[in-house]
């Protein structure tokens, strides 16, 4: 029997054993990872070495979530991949896109409202690239 509103979940991929897969079925829409053991290295099933950020990613892919949000203190938001990061633009928009009426300067989106430049929006750069999947040893 196939679902009919959903695509089929992908192949899982190798997995850290260590990461349990029932510890996300929690109900929960966000689950936090820190302290003692978040930046360790980790080997997969495949002998593949990853960081817990690459290990996680896998495991939630492979339990069919399509939106994968990483936070840190150096990066406050970011993606692994562009499907996650178009998804959580507004509108499920690419990246590419805008609302604003056509290609010009970022402006601030909430109405009546102004900064010490008026409407324009100033970024503090780039945004980072989507990290790539670890190499096998």
């Amino acid at each position: 029997m196939t679902r009919l509103n959903k695509p089929p979940r992908p192949a899982a991929g190798p997995v850290v054993e260590r990461l349990d897969a029932a510890a996300l079925r929690g109900g929960e829409p966000f689950t936090i990872l820190y302290g003692p053991g978040a930046g360790d290295i980790f080997v997969d099933t495949a002998y593949q070495v990853c960081r817990l950020e690459e290990a996680l990613w896998r495991l939630l892919r492979a339990e069919g979530y399509e939106r994968i949000v990483f936070s840190s203190t150096d990066h406050p938001v970011y993606f692994r991949d562009t499907a996650s990061r178009d998804l959580s633009r507004p509108g499920g928009r690419p990246s590419g896109t805008r609302t604003g009426g056509g290609a010009g300067r970022p402006v601030m989106r909430t109405p009546g409202m102004r900064g010490p430049m008026g409407t324009l929006r100033v970024t503090g750069g780039p945004a980072p690239a989507p990290r790539e999947e670890s190499e096998p040893l």
